[in-house]
């Protein structure tokens, strides 16, 4: 068997794809498969950025598109075969 993350299967959607992830993200929901964003996504995004004094260089490109455009299904420690084949029939 080959090796994963404890912690989950990251996806992320390639720029200019015809793919949107709020729907992605919903499809995998109607059919009872959760998924959470990456972690924090774009940081300074978030409110608590107000409390840090920080620099910012450049647009931060990458990260918005992280913060937009990815997400993740979690894993488990026992075998998750079945239900990744049910998630890649639903992808």
């Amino acid at each position: 068997m080959g090796k994963s993350s404890w912690f989950g299967f990251s996806f992320m959607i390639k720029p200019n794809s015809e793919i949107e992830r709020t729907s992605l993200v919903k499809k995998l929901a109607d059919k009872a498969v959760e998924s959470r964003p990456i972690a924090a996504g774009n940081f300074v995004n978030n409110e608590i950025i107000k409390w840090f004094d920080y620099e910012i260089h450049g647009k931060l490109k990458n990260a918005q598109h992280l913060h937009e455009n990815a997400f993740f299904i979690g894993n488990h420690h026992f075998d998750v075969t079945d239900e990744l084949r049910q998630i890649s029939a639903i992808l």
